[in-house]
């Protein structure tokens, strides 16, 4: 479809060479349809589902809009050859994701030999990997993946490294180029060892626990409790000796 959006076809009736017959087969938006694919072989009826936000692409790429059309049986597609309809694998509901890795590293820094790359698919893990390593010069591509769920929604796509040892891994964001295709980087970086750590000395003691000063005090105490008992008893002595 103009603009890169997808479209539905439907059963839409039975023609007999000059009009459509109402047989109960005419698509319906509120009845059960039947979805239609295949190679047109002479004239098929069918209708066309298209979601807004894919018709509001065809209408900014259209050169020339038609409006107003009154036609009973819509619009015909006249072609001398034949067209197929939902079999083209190139339709744009396809895209590719190339992953490509840098490093952020001094000169000389050992690098591992691969790297597993996987595809995150909408935020979950899937088990669709690449090798990334110095032979494909750190890029590979997954390739045909599906661009539109079904209900023609993008699909998200990122990607998730098992990361080496003494590395840390920082992820770019997705890009789309004008093709439709994805890509994203992802650079290594050296894991910072943390520094150690000197305890510093408490300056709280254990309870009970006392310092070479707090000793000398005590003992300087003692000794002058010891001496003025001494005196005092020498004193009352003498006096007694007086009397």
């Amino acid at each position: 479809m103009l603009g890169g959006g997808i479209v539905t076809y439907y059963n839409d009736g039975e023609y007999d060479g000059n009009i459509v017959l109402d047989s109960g087969k005419r698509y319906s938006a509120d009845g059960n349809n039947t979805e239609w694919s295949g190679t047109a072989e002479g004239t098929v009826n069918l209708h066309a589902v298209v979601a807004e936000k894919n018709a509001e692409k065809a209408r900014s790429a259209a050169n020339v809009i038609i409006t107003g059309n009154s036609a009973v049986l819509g619009a015909g597609i006249a072609n001398n050859g034949h067209i197929e309809f939902g079999t083209d694998t190139s339709l744009p509901n396809e895209t590719n994701l190339t992953v490509t890795k840098s490093w952020a590293v001094p000169e000389g820094t050992k690098l591992p030999e691969s790297i597993t790359v996987y595809l995150v698919i909408n935020g979950e893990k899937s088990d669709q990997s690449v090798t990334l390593n110095t032979e494909n010069n750190w890029t590979d591509t997954f390739s045909n993946l599906v661009k539109y769920d079904e209900n023609e929604d993008d699909i998200q796509y990122t990607v998730v490294e098992e990361v080496p040892n003494d590395f840390v891994a920082k992820y770019g964001e997705t890009i789309e180029d004008d093709d439709g295709n994805l890509s994203i980087r992802i650079s290594n970086s050296i894991k910072e060892t943390p520094k150690d750590e000197t305890p510093k000395e408490s300056s709280n003691k254990a309870k009970g626990q006392k310092t070479g000063l707090e000793n000398n005090h005590s003992l300087y105490l003692g000794i002058c409790g010891i001496t003025f008992i001494s005196l005092l008893i020498l004193f009352v002595m003498k006096k007694k000796q007086t009397i």
